[in-house]
């Protein structure tokens, strides 16, 4: 970090109903906008500030003609490790409290700037992690003069709620102690808007488009932040109450779901899908689900999982839109279970504890299987999944809910099933993305989920697996 990217004001503290005003703050920006943002407090014994774990912090310096007005915002400041007391001598210490910032707002005012005409909107850049499909094409060009030259093809622009935003990589310049220069581009969706107020609307609207892009690259991408400019007004707004994934250079187009080719096409058919698609919290749970860190596929078990959930969300959300959740409407089942608990209480041979524990279940009687919604699922979207991994039981092995159901239950993997479980976990990715790519509407022979594509691992040895996986735990059972 440079001098530059650290600042310091005096600020109120507040600490639950304690607020303490005038208190020295140093505000430590990134120079990358995913990196660390932090607070450090010194205060003396006047403040009587103590050690608070949560404070937030607010400072509001008034423009004058000679200098830039500055407000520093956060609501919510969480204590780290790093501050402590410092003794001047007998009577004199220090004590300095560091803190990250969830959400970090600054606000510079140019008193001597020219106030914005009417009509005049206002230019914002979200930043964002990178995507491999967002990333802009560009043509590099040196000179013999030493000039380069950099210019972009085919820029990507797209519409998200009514803005349209350039995705671009903005070049910036750190200089260094011995006098060269570093380069470096970050990622950014630029647009503009009517007033500085519309920008954190359109932070919901953006993260929706960047999951769906994050789908398509397999690369999880969101926002991180956004800097803002209406004259006089220069706003810079940094998200850290959310986990920034960490920067994978090596994820190529190998890795991707959607060829490049069809990028801008499948982005904006899949978002007009998605804007307007019902039980929207549910389908975003699906999204999110399918997008994972690289520490997820080090755990196979999670990411296994993880893939898992994705497809249910997207099964009980189709069940949800049809009304078949539940085998009868409530007023029916009421009648019904009355029945089948007096049945279960008079059955001959049952203790009463064995009757109770079966009592328990029969809320469960009343949802439709998991095994009848996936039928219901592909026939309803044309999902074709003959050539994976079943997803439910078929008789003869297997599947992939009974893999999922002995992660959930606590059963371990020895490590001579594990490449049966390697493989579906491979099978179980390729159901879960046909599964979303149908329900965003977009042909799966279009992307890269077919089998037959370049994959880490080989297909054609399921029926093999899944025998040695029935011949281990049937052993295991007896």
């Amino acid at each position: 970090m440079s001098n530059n990217d650290w600042f310091k004001l005096r600020v109120t503290v507040g600490a639950g109903d304690h607020v303490v005003r005038g208190v020295l703050c140093e505000v430590r920006v990134p120079e990358r906008a995913t990196g660390p943002v932090e607070v450090r407090l010194f205060a003396s014994d006047d403040h009587r500030l103590g050690s608070p774990f949560e404070f937030a912090i607010n400072a509001n310096i008034r423009a004058s003609e000679s200098r830039i007005g500055r407000a520093v915002r956060a609501d919510h400041v969480f204590w780290k490790p790093g501050g402590g007391t410092t003794r001047w001598g007998p009577n004199l210490k220090e004590h300095v409290v560091v803190g990250e910032p969830m959400d970090l707002t600054i606000t510079d005012t140019h008193a001597s700037g020219r106030r914005r005409g009417r009509g005049e909107r206002a230019h914002v850049t979200f930043w964002i992690s990178p995507n491999v499909l967002l990333r802009p094409f560009k043509i590099r060009m040196p000179s013999y003069t030493g000039r380069v030259a950099v210019r972009a093809r085919r820029p990507r622009r797209f519409t998200i709620s009514g803005v349209s935003f350039t995705f671009d990589d903005y070049y910036r310049y750190r200089s260094q102690d011995d006098g060269s220069s570093v380069t470096f581009c970050e990622p950014v969706a630029a647009g503009y808007v009517r007033r500085l107020a519309d920008v954190p609307n359109l932070l919901g609207p953006l993260e929706d488009f960047l999951l769906l892009a994050a789908v398509a690259a397999r690369q999880r991408t969101i926002c991180v932040g956004w800097d803002a400019v209406q004259s006089p007004k220069h706003v810079r707004h940094y998200r850290r109450g959310i986990s920034i994934p960490a920067e994978k250079k090596d994820h190529g187009m190998n890795e991707v779901l959607i060829d490049p080719r069809h990028i801008g096409n499948f982005l904006r058919r899949a978002h007009r899908a998605f804007v307007a698609a019902p039980e929207q919290e549910l389908l975003r749970q699906a999204m999110q689900r399918l997008v994972y860190e690289d520490g997820d596929r080090v755990n196979l078990a999670n990411s296994f999982l993880r893939f898992y959930g994705a497809v249910e969300a997207l099964v009980l959300r189709y069940r949800r839109m049809q009304g078949s959740e539940y085998v009868l409407t409530p007023p029916r089942w009421r009648r019904a279970t009355e029945s089948i608990r007096g049945a279960i209480r008079t059955a001959p041979g049952l203790t009463p504890p064995e009757a109770a524990l079966l009592i328990a279940k029969v809320p469960e009687l009343n949802r439709v299987t998991f095994g009848e919604g996936v039928r219901a699922f592909c026939d309803s979207y044309a999902v074709d999944c003959s050539d994976l991994w079943p997803l439910v039981s078929d008789g003869t092995g297997p599947s992939l809910s009974t893999i999922r159901n002995r992660l959930v239950h606590g059963d371990t993997i020895g490590d001579s099933e594990m490449s049966a479980l390697m493989l579906a976990h491979e099978h179980l990715r390729w159901t879960a993305e046909r599964f979303a790519l149908s329900v965003l509407r977009w042909p799966i022979s279009r992307s890269r989920v077919r089998l037959g594509v370049a994959a880490t691992i080989e297909t054609q040895d399921v029926g093999e697996a899944r025998a040695f996986l029935a011949q281990r735990w049937r052993r295991q059972a007896q």
